[in-house]
Parts: C-alpha cells; sequence; structure tokens
C-alpha cells in the first residue's frame, strides 16, 4: 500500500471519529424539578358550611423552587387571596387577587423541612374590587402541624392550626385575628407537591 493510500485512509477515518465523536459516549442531560411547598387557611365568620353573604377567606401562601443539575435552585413565592370582609359583598371589602413571582425572597414564604410549620410576613398591594382602589393588605400568618404527614396524590401535607394577623388598610380596612376570628375553618394544612 502506498503511502499516500494510508494517509488518506487515515484521514477519512479521523473525519468520521471526529464526525461521530459528539453522538458516542454518554450524554448527560439536565434534570429540572418544579416543587411548590405552602399553606392553606379557609374560613367564615358564620356556621359549617359556608353559605350566603358571611365574611370569610381563602388563603394560600407557598413558595415554587425550580432545582436543575448543577445550577443553583431558584424559588419563586405568591399568594393566592379571595377575601369578602364586614359589609358582605357590596358594601365590605372584596379581594380576590393571585401574586406570583417574588423572585428569591425566601421571607415571603417560609416552610420547615418536615412541613411541622409555615409562615409568611409581608405586606403587599391588591385590588378591593368594592372600592376600586389598591390597598394594602399586611400579613403576619403562621401555621403549626398538628398531625402526621399524609400522602395526598404526589404530595404530602399535615392538617394544622393558624395564628397570627392580616391586616387591610384603606377605607374599609379592618384586621383579622387568627385563629378567633373565624369560627368556622376548614382544609388548614401545610403541604408540598411536585408543580
Amino acid at each position: 500500500m502506498s503511502s499516500t493510500k494510508s494517509t488518506q485512509l487515515f484521514v477519512v477515518f479521523v473525519a468520521v471519529v471526529l464526525l461521530l465523536a459528539p453522538f458516542s459516549g454518554s450524554t448527560t442531560l439536565a434534570q429540572t424539578t418544579v416543587t411548590r411547598e405552602g399553606a392553606h387557611l379557609w374560613g367564615w365568620q358564620g356556621a359549617y358550611p359556608y353559605g350566603g353573604d358571611q365574611q370569610y377567606i381563602d388563603f394560600w401562601a407557598f413558595k415554587d423552587t425550580t432545582k436543575t443539575t448543577g445550577s443553583p435552585p431558584v424559588s419563586h413565592a405568591g399568594l393566592r387571596l379571595h377575601l369578602l370582609g364586614p359589609g358582605g359583598a357590596s358594601g365590605g371589602v372584596l379581594i380576590a387577587e393571585d401574586i406570583f413571582g417574588f423572585e428569591g425572597d425566601q421571607d415571603l414564604m417560609s416552610v420547615s423541612k418536615d412541613l411541622g410549620w409555615a409562615g409568611i410576613d409581608r405586606t403587599v398591594s391588591l385590588l378591593d374590587r368594592n372600592s376600586g382602589q389598591m390597598v394594602k393588605v399586611e400579613f403576619h400568618v403562621y401555621w403549626w402541624a398538628t398531625g402526621t404527614k399524609e400522602a395526598v396524590g404526589a404530595g404530602t401535607r399535615r392538617w394544622a392550626r393558624v395564628e397570627g394577623t392580616i391586616r387591610i388598610y384603606g377605607p374599609h380596612g379592618f384586621t383579622i385575628n387568627l385563629p378567633g376570628y373565624y369560627p368556622s375553618t376548614s382544609d388548614l394544612q401545610i403541604f408540598t407537591h411536585p408543580l
């Protein structure tokens, strides 16, 4: 075999190896998981079950954490507040707002690893749908687990009790002192689940 032919075969061999190299071997793909952890409170002024024009609160506070292989976790906190205050649906404070994306604010919502406690300390501006005005709402709310962990779908929850205050400012402002403000409560829980 001539040296020219050997050189040509060698060049072809190297070219084939270089072309196939990116496709051979093991490729590590970044794994991404998103988990939501938080707490929930559902309460109202009247007897069970809820009905009519009673004051009520349906409050979710949570933190979504995205973990990607090789990168630090990224957290986004949020809340969902549906609330009817003194004066009823036509004359009181009526809030029905969802807020997402308080990026990196670890103080907005905290949940212990064992779901033993959760808490939120934050003031936000929300729309009072009856007055058409933005009102400040100040949260100092804490959940304490009263039950053991239980599986719910792909997630976990613990039943809880709640304490603290929620203060609504504005023309029809009032303060909710927990737990006494709402004689009836349901679905008090601390939870975590994948998204």
